[in-house]
């Protein structure tokens, strides 16, 4: 069996804006455009934005080359002509138009969107995670409640959700055009209600996100490719990212695919959406299981709830079962005890993990532990600088522990090994994948 598992860092490898701080852009974008009038304030509008795009995916990069460059600026330019022909031509589809009137009423009203817009490491930084943040929210709203949602809502900690779903502020007022809690906010709230709103605004953030990428990523198709995939053939795919970069770039036959967060689809509506956003547990031991106010913000509930499913756990049972199978007959050929450690080039069959564009962060430490810690297995990490090698290593002690870490990467009990990035390439007509040298295993 070989496993390809896929991170961010694959699509934007490819040219591809499919960061949270992209897509931040693009609904600040939108929001630019639906203040617009007339079509030639708009096309101005979108123009400075695919600019400016185009400089940030260059800078994420840390100097891409000849062809990835190439391949960024036909992306910006495909781009424009879409939101121009989406936005500014009144011959658009009626789909298509449904699609931007969600875009550009949540770009107005949704909370979280508000909420990331003026968060330091957004409007500063340069950048953002919407996890962590939504978990800072979510923890802090929790903490306010103290255990009792139908306690009203007084004040909170949060200073941008006191502002906004509170009377602390007599000069706010916040219009709710949505759901079944239309009106002005001008009496008070339980912390259900609250909860409410905030996680059916992060189902409409998480469904923009959706049209972002089906309708302005996924669309346009990156001319490059990475010849470090080009050397691989994978039959099993276990991909992090909502898009399909790879399907389109490099399948070459039957390949089983596991999207562990869902999938970015154009024909899903608000209610079909499959999209894993959400965060991980932050309860200690003994609430994880009885507090579940927060459940729906939860990641494992989305997965369940939204049916993405877990196909790699019947990939790892199978490597498993063969691992014990070969210690069954090792112990029977050589009458070694039970404690042996066979080396993994011992076993007769061989698995193969290849890791590409994954930080490898405790966030997906439990799938990472899965993957990672069968001898059986031979996993090759790629990594495309320095500072990405040894925050990959950071993150694997955490997830692994520095003693199971040191072992797999030498000696003997050798399993996983660490490979800097090739650079990309100009895509080829077809592509035709190999096996990946025995010897840069």
């Amino acid at each position: 069996m070989t496993i390809l598992v896929l991170g961010n860092g694959f699509d934007l490898a490819h040219g591809l804006p499919t960061t949270y701080k992209n897509f931040l852009d693009f609904m600040c974008v939108v929001r630019k455009i639906g203040k617009h009038k007339d079509n030639a304030s708009k096309v101005k509008c979108i123009q400075r934005f695919t600019d400016r795009l185009c400089e940030t995916l260059k800078n994420q990069l840390n100097q891409p080359n000849e062809d990835t460059v190439q391949c960024i600026e036909e992306y910006r330019d495909c781009l424009r002509d879409e939101l121009v022909k989406n936005f500014c031509d009144s011959r658009t589809e009626q789909d298509i138009m449904e699609r931007n009137r969600f875009l550009l009423e949540n770009a107005k009203n949704n909370t979280w969107i508000a909420y990331f817009i003026q968060v330091p490491m957004y409007e500063k930084e340069n950048w953002i995670d919407f996890e962590s943040e939504i978990s800072h929210v979510i923890q802090s709203v929790d903490a306010d409640m103290s255990g009792n949602e139908e306690k009203e809502v007084e004040t909170l900690t949060n200073v941008f959700l006191r502002n906004r779903f509170t009377n602390d502020n007599p000069d706010h007022a916040w219009t709710l055009d949505h759901g079944d809690y239309s009106g002005t906010l001008k009496k008070k709230i339980t912390f259900s209600k609250l909860i409410y709103m905030l996680y059916d605004d992060l189902n409409r953030l998480t469904r923009c996100l959706e049209i972002y990428l089906a309708n302005y990523v996924q669309k346009l198709e990156s001319s490059i490719q990475s010849p470090d995939i080009l050397g691989i053939k994978p039959n099993k795919i276990l991909t992090f990212n909502y898009t399909d970069t790879y399907k389109k770039i490099y399948e070459h036959g039957k390949v089983e695919y596991d999207y562990i967060h869902g999938k970015a689809e154009l024909t899903h509506t608000l209610q079909t959406n499959n999209m894993v956003l959400g965060i991980d547990e932050y309860l200690p031991e003994e609430r994880k299981n009885s507090d579940i106010a927060f459940i729906t913000f939860k990641k494992y509930y989305q997965r369940i709830r939204k049916r993405t499913g877990n196909k790699y756990r019947n990939w790892v049972g199978t490597i498993r079962k063969r691992y014990e199978e070969e210690i069954e007959r090792s112990n029977r050929e050589q009458d070694h005890g039970l404690g042996f450690r066979v080396p993994v080039s011992a076993f007769t069959q061989q698995h193969y993990l290849y890791i590409f564009g994954h930080s490898l962060d405790l966030t997906d430490g439990d799938i990472i532990r899965d993957l990672l810690l069968n001898d059986n297995v031979k996993t090759v990490i790629y990594y495309c600088n320095d500072e990405i090698f040894g925050r990959q290593i950071a993150n694997l002690v955490k997830v692994i522990g520095q003693d199971e870490l040191i072992r797999r990467t030498g000696g003997p009990t050798k399993t996983i090994t660490f490979q800097p990035q090739k650079a990309m390439k100009k895509r080829l007509p077809s592509c035709e994948s190999g096996s990946l040298p025995r010897e840069e295993l």
